[in-house]
């Protein structure tokens, strides 16, 4: 359930209704959420999912510590009790909104009896925004920033500090896409920052360890490389910048020998279906079959495998492995978009949502997927088979599709 005034997502509803949440607030929801936010504008063009977008990766940003790494979690409890942080009284609104509280209590659903304290939802935006028209926007956030102001004087929840390597990559991945898919640099630096982190704090003896909280534990999963080899990709694709495919194929080969060697301590046994995040293996598959679009070899190979194992869960229970499900659509019909440069549509390569394409870029010859290109051109491949070059995007995007 979203928080209206703060940003980002608490964990999950408590009743049927979906009006009370359980207050705590985990980085990896977020993250996620992040993303599929990030891609319903692109798909959808409307503005509250980018609104939505743009608020959870501001939340994301603030739990981003000074040296980079993200905490894990906001504590649901304030002042020995849950949800109090976030909850308000009648007259808590009427002080913090003044003339603007009848018409929030209009937006925020709240009805005549507010009872004791009541969580803010948004379920009245409909009218207020045919109410004000072009004046809605400033009027939200004006009505936001009065109840931001009067939150802070408030007991916080208590912060989860630690910082753990496969949700701060779930988080770098998300701001690098943002920072990607509208030309910001904040997320990207915040991004970079975050992978700065990984890199210097949690990395030792060829593996990302799992958590750091001022000393660094022993323990190194799948999840941990095969996130960040999603994250530094990701990271690849917004830069160009070498350095990140470089680490992102080191976290895939480190996680594909994990995958291999099986469950032994300290390495955890292999999941079967997928809760809040997606599995390991599910995104060691996606990373191969990235990896594979830039590099060629047997990554393909290597995703198939993984996916292997994963073959008859799907067909049975196809709900309970979406991260599964996407790594099998990409391995059977994702593309690769080879771009040497320079190139005019480099711009439009990266503010494009093509969730099932591996943006591949740099000098012609530079990469198994740019040789023999020439630049100022765009190819688009599926299993490094190409269709004829095209020069401007709009052919890109019909091939993409499988328009052209």
């Amino acid at each position: 359930m979203y928080d209206q005034v703060g940003g980002g997502f608490h964990r999950y509803s408590v009743d049927r209704f979906w009006r009370l949440p359980h207050f705590e607030k985990m980085l990896y929801d977020n993250a996620l959420l992040a993303r599929v936010y990030l891609g319903a504008y692109k798909l959808f063009g409307e503005d509250l999912f980018l609104r939505v977008a743009r608020e959870t990766l501001d939340w994301l940003l603030s739990m981003q510590r000074r040296e980079g790494g993200f905490h894990t979690a906001l504590d649901a409890e304030s002042e020995g009790e849950e949800g109090r942080y976030y909850t308000w009284t009648e007259a808590e609104l009427r002080e913090a909104l003044g003339e603007d509280f009848p018409l929030a209590r209009r937006y925020f659903a709240l009805g005549e009896d507010l009872g004791e304290r009541s969580v803010l939802t948004a379920w009245g935006e409909a009218e207020v925004r045919e109410a004000l028209g072009e004046g809605f926007f400033a009027w939200r956030e004006g009505v936001r920033a009065k109840l931001q102001g009067a939150r802070r004087r408030r007991m916080p929840p208590a912060l989860d500090d630690k910082v753990l390597a496969d949700w701060s990559a779930l988080a770098v991945r998300a701001l690098a896409e943002a920072g990607r898919l509208f030309g910001e640099e904040a997320y990207l630096e915040a991004a970079k920052r975050g992978a700065r982190f990984l890199l210097a704090h949690m990395y030792r003896g060829g593996l990302l360890r799992h958590t750091w909280r001022g000393s660094l534990g022993e323990e190194a999963y799948l999840s941990d490389q095969a996130f960040a080899a999603l994250a530094f990709l990701e990271l690849y694709a917004a830069t160009g910048e070498w350095p990140y495919l470089d680490w992102a194929q080191r976290f895939a080969e480190a996680g594909w020998r994990l995958f291999r060697e099986g469950p032994s301590l300290p390495l955890p046994a292999k999941e079967v279906e997928e809760g809040a995040l997606p599995s390991g293996e599910s995104a060691l598959a996606e990373a191969l079959v990235r990896l594979g679009a830039v590099f060629g070899g047997d990554y393909r190979e290597r995703a198939e495998e993984v996916l292997a194992e994963k073959a008859r869960w799907l067909a049975r229970y196809p709900h309970a492995l979406p991260g599964a499900l996407l790594a099998k659509a990409l391995w059977e019909r994702g593309t690769e978009l080879a771009l040497p440069l320079p190139s005019p549509l480099l711009e439009a390569a990266r503010g494009a949502f093509l969730p099932l394409t591996q943006l591949v870029l740099g000098p012609a010859g530079a990469l198994p997927a740019l040789e023999g290109r020439e630049p100022g051109k765009a190819y688009v491949c599926r299993r490094g088979v190409c269709l004829l070059p095209v020069e401007r995007w709009e052919e890109v995007e019909a091939r993409v599709r499988g328009d052209g």
